[in-house]
């Protein structure tokens, strides 16, 4: 079996337990979620709390969930690694857990949420959990257990669809009060809070499946691999944070620089949010690919060492992601049907955020060599670049234009990071991309959007408006496949 159908059997598995399980969740909090909270701001406190969870999620794991990659890879070493990573692990994770608990007044009143501090502590729980079990889905994908993986994450995501319904439809509706849950969650006022508590019950689940995955474990550390795990990825926890706030933190920009008040910052942020969130559905396909692209690469660095591989991959990326933009892009009218029109402000940055996480796919891809290259450093320059981009624009912008500003600084972050991503690997670890490839098919997805935006301008009635789009689709699918064959062959090649 060819390398390159290897990776992208890996890929679809991934894909079916991550991109369906993730879609059906956005398109939940997109289009349920948007209907059922009262009014935007309670869009925005969702988008501000999972923003500062990314966060946190980096800080308390440490990044060791990508050492693991690192040195569970080589032959004979998973279960020590994984032992040496995991129990130290829980160990830190409690202590942060703890404290965030124990200051979660204080911290809410310096965020500006000081009516909010049960928000910090039912989170401190969340992200506990989900540190937790950042190790044991690595041993899955270092076991080649896709099967496995897909199933817990569709299960994870279910579970929390089915208990969010439950409270907003039937629980709610039957205890205004708050019922049973108020004695447990005290502060329960907004129906937001709910879906937080079934992120709670969700997480705790998944991380007791989890354990059960897990087989024998040895309870031995071997603290010098620890060590050397730790000063491996230390450099990656700057990555991290550069990235959780490249990414997730238009929310808390947009609360803080944004020209009103607190609470009119925080519902602009929401209708921002909710635009984000359809754009996001390339992010998830971005979270999909990596889920099988990280291992494979190591293992392939490690064994074969093959540099020609990770070209044919952007490749096959880029092919598949410029396709997803255009489609979401023709098809957004239909998403506008099921949408309340008060957010129908914050569609028009969809394009740019677009063509951002089609940035962000892209440097996934061209970094990956400062880790195969043990180089770790270049990852936290180039990722503090994208930082200071970011902050830079949304303190210039958001004044003077609003969010769209938010949009623009992601498309300029993440294109400054993929530019110094191409510059300095190509000193330290020369690969042979294909630009002249990937720019044309760059170029051609941004001329559907253009005819897309130009149909809209026309004010035909839907089902024409709908019709063209399809044409013209189906039409760049083909133009794809013509152009792309070769690569799509080699999928098939044994």
């Amino acid at each position: 079996m060819s390398l390159l159908r290897q990776f992208a059997g890996q890929t679809v598995i991934y894909g079916i337990g991550h991109i369906l399980s993730r879609a059906l969740y956005f398109l939940l909090l997109i289009f349920y979620l948007s209907n059922r909270f009262e009014d935007s701001y309670e869009y925005g406190l969702y988008g501000l709390m999972y923003g500062y969870a990314t966060l946190l999620i980096v800080l308390m794991s440490y990044r060791i969930d990508t050492a693991f990659f690192r040195f569970g890879s080589k032959d004979g070493s998973l279960k020590s690694t994984f032992s040496s990573a995991f129990f130290p692990l829980i160990i830190t994770t409690t202590i942060l857990v703890l404290l965030i608990i124990a200051f979660s007044s204080q911290i809410s009143g310096v965020l500006n949420l000081a009516q909010y501090p049960h928000y910090f502590r039912w989170f401190a729980i969340i992200i506990g959990l989900d540190v937790l079990s950042l190790l044991p889905f690595g041993k899955l994908r270092l076991e080649n257990r896709a099967k496995t993986f897909m199933l817990l994450r569709i299960g994870n995501i279910l579970l929390t669809m089915i208990l969010l319904i439950f409270f907003l439809e039937f629980y709610l509706p039957a205890n205004p009060d708050g019922g049973f849950l108020k004695q447990i969650f005290t502060s329960l006022s907004l129906d937001v809070d709910y879906v937080f508590i079934a992120n709670i019950v969700s997480s705790f689940v998944l991380f007791i499946s989890l354990l059960f995955t897990l087989g024998k474990l040895t309870w031995k550390v071997d603290w010098q691999l620890w060590k050397k795990m730790v000063l491996y990825a230390f450099p990656l926890i700057i990555v991290g944070i550069a990235n959780s706030v490249n990414q997730y933190f238009s929310p808390q920009l947009q609360q803080a620089f944004l020209s009103g008040g607190n609470d009119q910052n925080i519902a602009e942020g929401g209708v921002y949010s909710l635009a984000l969130r359809i754009a996001s559905l390339l992010v998830i396909f971005n979270s999909a690919f990596n889920y099988a692209a990280e291992p494979f690469f190591f293992k392939n660095a490690a064994n074969r060492n093959d540099k020609a591989i990770y070209a044919k991959v952007l490749n096959l990326y880029t092919l598949f992601a410029v396709l997803m933009i255009v489609g979401l892009m023709y098809y957004i009218d239909v998403m506008k049907i099921f949408l309340p029109p008060e957010y129908f402000g914050g569609l028009f940055t969809i394009p740019i955020l677009l063509f951002a996480f089609l940035m962000l796919g892209i440097y996934y891809n061209v970094s990956i060599w400062y880790k195969l290259a043990d180089k770790n450093i270049y990852g936290g320059l180039i990722s503090s670049a994208g930082v200071i981009i970011t902050l830079s624009l949304s303190f210039i912008l958001l004044p003077q234009i609003g969010i769209v500003a938010s949009a623009w600084s992601s498309l300029a972050c993440y294109t400054g990071m993929v530019l110094l991503a191409l510059y300095f690997g190509g000193k330290h670890y020369p690969i042979d991309y294909d630009i002249r490839k990937l720019l044309g098919l760059i170029l051609m997805a941004i001329a559907m959007v253009v005819f897309a935006l130009i149909i809209e301008k026309l004010n035909l009635t839907l089902p024409i408006s709908l019709l063209i789009k399809t044409l013209l689709f189906i039409a760049f699918t083909l133009l794809l496949y013509r152009q792309h064959r070769s690569l799509l062959k080699e999928l098939k090649s044994q």
